[in-house]
């Protein structure tokens, strides 16, 4: 899984920008992956003041849900061809 890091001001401006984007359309949280719900929370903590505040908690919630409920089956494994 390759890691993700912060560590340019370029990347962190536009990810406020994206965010500040997601408060006038919250459909944009769906597409989010886990990892900028991560930077999310941390840019969120270090500069309130340019972050918005996001319903984040409920997508990761509902993402949680969703991950029990339906299981995941490696069709790999099965013998399709009887």
């Amino acid at each position: 899984m390759k890691k993700y890091f912060l560590d340019s001001f370029p990347d962190i401006c536009i990810l406020i920008l994206v965010f500040n984007a997601a408060q006038h359309c919250p459909t944009m949280l769906q597409l989010f992956e886990e990892h900028t719900l991560k930077h999310y929370s941390y840019l969120r903590d270090t500069m309130p003041n340019l972050v918005p505040a996001l319903k984040v908690e409920i997508i990761q919630r509902n993402r949680m849900f969703a991950a029990l409920s339906y299981p995941v089956i490696d069709i790999s494994e099965m013998d399709i061809m009887r």
